[in-house]
């Protein structure tokens, strides 16, 4: 049996999903002998009832969407197949038996949930059932493209959109052609498309449903793993996201002023970092067209399994009451809205934080170089951060056994922050120099290695400022020192631990002991340099005691630590830039 997902049988993964569902929010009911899902039965019942369903592998569609103010049942098929018509009017009957009103179907434009939910309806008609049907195509990506013409558009993500107005109008108490006529307004004025940079597999199978290069993007892909109107090399998520957003602004005609609802539906596999950084460039897309983009969502609502790919669905808000009803609140489990998805009026944001942090530090205190001193340190400043940029790639070598092989990538993102910045940074004030560089570290490179740059760089400046001269280099080397001291208050790495402690520790020894030999600056950074390449060497025979190294098999730990390498790297480019001169 080809598994290859946490099922224990593929032939009855949807059951125990289900099963599963229930137990997660016990006010959901299965019901007996069926797929079919509807709320408690002493849940309070609007007038009039909506259920919806298709096929399974689409979670949190279409059960996720059963509460007050949405869905009042549920009925899944099996896995990307149509429910059968009887488990249908199982769940229309007892939709029906709480809603006297009278049920609003909502179904997907597929040709299975038509006929199933069609002869369901038929059959629940015969027994005295009002029933009114909405069909739900929104897909825009085949408009042009001559398919599909007879079968329609397809439903995608778009229904649930029409979950939550329908469901919202349905519990303020509207009738049931009211609702449905509603619900169709809402189909008219929507539409869809997705991509996808990798397919899935379904339970039993090994073998995706739709074959990419890795290197190749599914425009148009629906929800079931077919393919879509075309396949395009990849590129960066911009030019990705105007091939979506264009047929989308073309199919609804979108002008400037016009106000829209965004539901950004991430297919399965998507990464949340890689969701929420198209929820920005999508939102950025569609405001420089004029477009008012009142709300926008992202959240796996309509999914087809682990697929890697998103759908964006725009609702143009021709109906006042639509925005009301996309507020309200429910506690459908699957609803990606809340509170915090309404902005506060007149929001903005505050830079008066920003402007404080911004003056930090912008007292210039502490020795004062010459001109022609300074010019020196310009140039050194450069040269390291050139060779920090110029090594990136071997450092991410070294430090993608034992970390997440991004050492030289952080270290050129300081780097090239310091080449960025050069030209305003207070090269004649060491201590201020300093203390901007904590801040760009911070910045820049983030995480344990901006925090231990930045402690550096900090205690040094904190030590520097006390001085009143630079004519005794006594004073640089205790501001290395306090530097060293200022990262070991806060770090548990010590000399030995396979950190750039090992480098950066001995290199400082060695400098203050030249000085206090009375040795210039070029030799004293001299021996500094030989101490640090022996440091970093030694690190390539020792066990990691700290850090994310710390936690990796020794057998991953053949090279020297990238840290460590890096120390060397700007050291180096100072002796070279100093000794130059």
């Amino acid at each position: 049996m080809a598994l290859h997902k946490l099922v224990d049988d593929p032939e009855r993964c949807v059951d125990d999903m289900l099963s599963g569902l229930a137990l997660a929010f016990p006010q959901l009911r299965v019901l007996p002998d069926t797929r079919a899902i509807v709320l408690a039965d002493n849940a309070r019942c609007a007038p009039v009832g909506v259920l919806s369903g298709g096929g399974a592998g689409h979670e949190p569609f279409c059960a996720g969407f059963i509460g007050p103010g949405m869905l009042a049942g549920a009925v899944s098929g099996s896995v990307f197949a149509s429910p059968p018509a009887t488990h249908v009017v199982r769940g229309l009957a007892q939709v029906a038996h709480r809603h006297r009103g009278g049920v609003l179907l909502v179904i997907p434009n597929y040709t299975g949930d038509c006929l199933n939910f069609g002869l369901a309806s038929e059959w629940a008609r015969r027994d005295g059932i009002s029933i009114e049907s909405v069909i739900v195509g929104e897909d825009c990506a085949l408009l042009n493209s001559g398919k599909s013409s007879s079968a329609g558009r397809r439903g995608m993500c778009g229904l649930v959109f029409v979950y939550k107005i329908a469901g919202q109008l349905a519990a303020e108490g509207l009738d049931l052609k009211k609702v449905a006529a509603e619900a169709q307004k809402v189909v008219d004025n929507m539409a869809t498309m997705g991509l996808a940079l990798r397919s899935c597999t379904v339970p039993g199978s090994t073998q995706p449903l739709l074959k990419l290069e890795s290197d190749h993007v599914e425009l148009g892909v629906g929800v079931h793993g077919e393919a879509g109107a075309r396949t395009i090399k990849v590129g960066p998520a911009s030019e990705l996201m105007s091939e979506i957003l264009i047929p989308i602004k073309q199919t609804l005609k979108l002008e400037k002023g016009v106000k829209v609802a965004v539901l950004v539906n991430n297919l399965g596999g998507l990464s949340q970092l890689e969701q929420w950084v198209t929820v920005s460039i999508i939102h950025k897309q569609i405001t420089s067209w004029g477009v008012l983009v009142e709300r926008i969502y992202a959240a796996p609502v309509m999914t087809s399994l682990e697929t890697v790919g998103l759908q964006v669905c725009v609702l143009k808000l021709t109906e006042n009451a639509w925005l009301r009803c996309l507020d309200a609140p429910t506690s459908a489990p699957g609803w990606p809205g809340c509170s915090l998805s309404i902005p506060l009026p007149g929001d903005q944001i505050s830079e008066d934080s920003l402007h404080k942090i911004e003056d930090m530090n912008t007292k210039e205190v502490g020795p004062e170089l010459k001109h022609e001193h300074s010019q020196l340190l310009l140039k050194a400043l450069e040269a390291a951060a050139k060779d920090l940029i110029h090594h990136a790639d071997k450092m991410n070598e070294l430090d993608s056994g034992c970390g997440d092989g991004d050492c030289g990538s952080t270290l050129a993102r300081l780097a090239k922050g310091i080449l960025t910045k050069l030209p305003t940074l207070s090269i004649k004030h060491p201590a201020k120099l300093l203390m901007e560089l904590a801040n760009l570290a911070s910045i820049t490179m983030g995480g344990t290695s901006g925090a231990v740059y930045g402690l550096l760089f900090s205690a040094a400046s904190d030590q520097l400022k006390k001085c009143v001269s630079l004519n005794f280099l006594s004073h640089i080397a205790k501001s290395w020192e306090e530097g060293l001291q200022g990262i070991m208050r806060h770090s548990k790495a010590r000399q030995g631990d396979r950190t750039m402690l090992d480098a950066l520790i001995p290199a400082c020894e060695e400098f203050c002991k030249a000085i206090l030999e009375g040795s210039n600056g070029p030799t004293a950074l001299a021996a500094a340099v030989l101490a640090a390449r022996k440091g970093c060497a030694s690190t390539a025979d020792m066990s990691a005691n700290v850090g994310r190294a710390s936690y990796v098999n020794e057998t991953h730990l053949g090279d020297v630590d990238a840290g460590a390498y890096g120390v060397v790297v700007w050291l180096e480019a100072l002796l070279k830039a100093f000794q130059s001169q």
